[in-house]
């Protein structure tokens, strides 16, 4: 089920492909970390039934434009209607997203993202606008108790948020990330008595943002 409804994501959007590799790795990891095997079967197949429910979208651009992840990859693929002048200028405009790609602008996220985020977003986009869940949620990720599902959850969420970061960095583009982050947040503010205050911010925060 958890195969089927990724290769669903993949096929609405192309990022969706990140989601089918970083959950195989989990799988795989996940094993090792319970019997000390590496379970690659069980990485595979969730692979493979995941790329099969997305194939034949991808097969049908492929067909129309034959380039199956069009426009994307020009210079590998190719594709019609497409030029490499075109391509530069589509991954120039897609690089204007965002503050910077360094190690530092990483770390900055959470606040660029609330003070900053015209940057994230084309203009004139106010509902595009992430709002101060980062800057208050990630900090909670350092909290976390040490369980094996938290600790998954944490380096899932921050796996794609490195993707996010190193691809364009659109806000909408954060949309998935947020569903782990909620169940992370969530874990951690009432896994440990110490934060009761912190349980009042983000329901003053969640609710303004709202």
């Amino acid at each position: 089920g958890c195969a089927i409804a990724a290769g669903f994501a993949a096929s609405t959007k192309m990022t969706g492909l990140s989601l089918i590799l970083l959950i195989a790795i989990w799988l795989i990891f996940d094993r090792f970390t319970t019997d000390r095997r590496i379970e690659w079967k069980r990485g595979l197949m969730f692979v493979g039934i995941a790329l099969l429910t997305c194939s034949p979208w991808y097969l049908k651009t492929q067909i129309y434009t034959a380039n199956p992840v069009y426009p994307f990859f020009y210079s590998i693929f190719g594709g019609r209607g497409w030029s490499a002048e075109l391509a530069n200028g589509y991954a120039a405009s897609q690089a204007l997203f965002g503050i910077g790609h360094g190690v530092w602008h990483f770390l900055m996220l959470p606040y660029d993202l609330t003070f900053h985020w015209t940057e994230f977003c084309d203009s004139g986009q106010p509902w595009l606008y992430v709002g101060p869940i980062l800057l208050v949620a990630v900090p909670l990720i350092f909290f976390a108790p040490k369980q094996r599902k938290l600790i998954g959850l944490a380096l899932f969420f921050l796996a794609q948020l490195a993707i996010w970061f190193v691809l364009t960095q659109q806000s909408r583009y954060l949309i998935p990330s947020f569903a782990i982050l909620a169940i992370l947040v969530a874990a951690i503010a009432y896994a440990n008595e110490k934060l009761q205050v912190m349980r009042v911010a983000l329901h003053i925060i969640f609710a303004a943002v709202a």
